[in-house]
C-alpha cells in the first residue's frame, strides 16, 4: 500500500457527533494503531482505498466511537487523491459495511463471532 502520510482529521475529533460527521471516543494514539493494523493485517476493500479495522479486547470488541444514534465499532479509513489517509468510526450499514473477506478474517481473530459478522452483513449490528 502506498500512501504518504495519515491524518487525524479533527471533523472527527469534536465533542458531538453531527448529522455528516460520526466522532471517535478513542485517542489519536489508537486511531492511528488501528490504521496501523489495518494496513499491515490488509483489511482493505477490493478498490483499495479504504480499509477497515476493529479493535478487540477481552470480552469482545471495543467502542471506538459515537454517531448521532448508535455506538460505533467499527473504523473505516480513506485515502485522499494527495495518498493522504484518515479515518473515521462508522455503523455497518450501505458503504459502510465491510467485505465479506474482512469480516471473516475478524472471525479467525475472534474479533467477531459467527453471529455478528451475520448481523453485520444485514446492517443490523447494534
Amino acid at each position: 500500500m502506498q500512501f504518504i502520510s495519515y491524518k487525524v482529521n479533527q471533523k472527527h475529533r469534536a465533542a458531538k457527533p453531527t448529522e455528516d460527521a460520526s466522532i471517535w471516543t478513542v485517542s489519536p494514539w489508537i486511531e492511528v494503531q488501528l490504521f496501523g493494523e489495518a494496513s499491515r493485517k490488509n483489511w482493505r476493500s477490493a478498490n483499495k482505498d479504504w480499509l477497515w479495522a476493529m479493535h478487540g479486547h477481552e470480552g469482545g470488541a471495543m467502542k471506538l466511537g459515537l454517531d448521532l444514534q448508535n455506538d460505533l465499532y467499527i473504523a473505516k479509513f480513506r485515502c485522499d487523491h494527495n495518498l493522504e489517509w484518515h479515518g473515521y468510526p462508522v455503523h455497518p450499514r450501505d458503504a459502510d459495511i465491510p467485505p465479506d473477506s474482512i469480516l471473516e478474517h475478524w472471525r479467525k481473530d475472534a474479533l467477531i463471532d459467527k453471529t455478528m459478522k451475520r448481523r453485520i452483513q444485514q446492517g443490523k449490528f447494534k
